[in-house]
């Protein structure tokens, strides 16, 4: 809530110093806290592919229905691994459509855009058919 130097100076008894005062006060507040900014960000610059879910390094293998970190072990299966990064993807980008083939790039660990498409179909609303298919909440 700002306040301005007009309802500081009236409340108080001070005169012109707690004017002055309360004048330097309202220069100095902000409304937009320091922690709620973003950097700016593009997508073509980012590092794409799956982390681990528990170290959150990108050094992690396919092996069958599981991602597999190389640095830690950690194991999960590659649907809710999918789900996961489909989840970091809608956070840094919420005005971009899901479809399979961004997450197919995003993800960049999966190789079968059939598996992408799997987990997508179980997960989301699908709105439309074909290549300009895209996937919604369900409760959108």
């Amino acid at each position: 809530m700002a306040i301005s130097s007009r309802q500081l100076s009236r409340n108080s008894s001070g005169g012109s110093k707690n004017k002055k005062t309360a004048e330097m006060l309202v220069k100095l507040s902000k409304d937009e806290s320091p922690f709620t900014r973003i950097p700016d960000y593009d997508y073509t610059k980012l590092k794409k592919g799956i982390t681990c879910a528990s170290c959150n390094s990108f050094l992690i293998s396919v092996k069958d229905r599981q991602i597999v970190c190389d640095h830690c072990g950690h194991e999960e299966d590659t649907d809710a691994s999918i789900l996961r990064n489909v989840g970091q993807f809608q956070a840094l980008f919420p005005n971009e459509k899901i479809t399979t083939n961004v997450i197919y790039d995003w993800c960049n660990e999966i190789k079968s855009k059939k598996t992408i498409s799997r987990v997508l179909n179980r997960n989301f609303l699908r709105i439309g058919h074909g290549k300009y298919s895209y996937y919604a909440e369900c409760g959108d």
